[in-house]
């Protein structure tokens, strides 16, 4: 009998849509919850891996890294939680289907409220022009066709986007 793999929870978006504080926080609740979870995020692996830039062979590599690491977590027995930009369609959807269970959840927030957030200042630098091919203003960001859940931080805060994705997950029996 194949023992189930636990989900993964993917979540893509701009930079400064919120990934990483709400995937924070609900990695901080799925703790609670008494599960085992780990946390991968753009920013770390980028900081991991000193080669990482904004081209988007960067961002591919990072993307592939990211899902080696949440593989390798999963067939662990923990519950991983993915915070990265992650902006090509095609490489999200193939690890839909490497990593199942995995729930996609799109962090929808405009482009001017993220670049109005710009929490490292690289909307400032790319309209400078000291940061090339950054996705939403140079390169471009593909939107999920099939997202299993779709949040606009600029419209709902931390504690009801966490609730809400608690409440996906309870439904679909993840939690």
């Amino acid at each position: 009998m194949a023992t189930k793999l636990p989900p993964v929870f993917w979540l893509t978006g701009l930079s400064g849509s919120g990934k990483t504080t709400l995937a924070l926080e609900l990695c901080a609740r799925l703790r609670a919850r008494g599960l085992t979870v780990s946390h991968i995020d753009g920013d770390v692996l980028r900081e991991q891996f000193g080669e990482s830039g904004f081209r988007r062979i960067d961002r591919l590599r990072n993307m592939r890294r990211a899902a080696r690491l949440a593989s390798k977590a999963q067939q662990n027995g923990h519950t991983v939680v993915v915070s990265l930009i992650s902006p090509y369609r095609k490489l999200r959807e193939r690890f839909r289907s490497t990593l199942a269970p995995f729930f996609e959840i799109y962090l929808s927030t405009p482009l001017r409220v993220c670049e109005a957030r710009d929490p490292k200042g690289l909307y400032r630098r790319a309209r400078a022009g000291q940061v090339h091919q950054l996705t939403g203003v140079s390169d471009p960001y593909e939107t999920p066709e099939s997202p299993h859940c779709v949040l606009d931080t600029s419209r709902i805060g931390l504690r009801a986007s966490c609730e809400r994705l608690m409440g996906l997950f309870e439904k679909e029996g993840l939690i």
